[in-house]
């Protein structure tokens, strides 16, 4: 899939999750570049949906199951244990196909939406789960929602 198509994709799931199509792919190409194949293990990710219960449903390890819920998937980065909550059910190694990985994503996304009326602290949560700020008032991965929303302006742009 070239990234013309992947983009459209992307745009087309996130129309379908109720979601600005913008916003995720500013945060697919923030997370990834748009690359479909990237994964990473959070190792201090301690936020697990009952993996005994899906280690044994899916007949792999409970340690394998942990290290796949700690591990973020395809462009935009899911974690598997969000996937898991948001009723991700097979293995989470599927993740990887764009489809699944960017619905599941963009679900999230739409969580957060629900959750927050205010564009800045969803993308802030998107990241680090909520919209933590130090006390200077600064998102603590300021950094990040100003990657992700310099590139939304950019995309918004007619």
């Amino acid at each position: 899939m070239d990234t013309r198509e992947l983009i459209e994709l992307i745009q087309a799931i996130a129309k379908t999750s109720g979601i600005d199509p913008n916003l995720a792919v500013a945060i697919a190409g923030k997370e990834t570049g748009l690359n479909t194949l990237k994964v990473r293990v959070e190792p201090l990710w301690k936020y697990l949906v009952v993996p005994r219960v899906f280690s044994q449903k899916l007949g792999i390890s409970y340690e394998t199951e942990c290290t796949l819920q700690s591990m973020s998937w395809n462009c935009m980065q899911v974690m598997g244990s969000v996937a898991r909550e948001l009723g991700f059910s097979d293995h989470l190694t599927r993740l990887i196909q764009p489809e699944l990985g960017i619905l599941f994503s963009c679900k999230k996304l739409a969580m957060l939406k629900k959750q927050y009326s205010n564009e800045l602290d969803v993308i802030s949560s998107y990241n680090q789960g909520s919209p933590v700020k130090n006390s200077g008032g600064a998102y603590r991965n300021n950094q990040y929602v100003v990657d992700v929303s310099e590139k939304l302006v950019q995309l918004r742009r007619p």
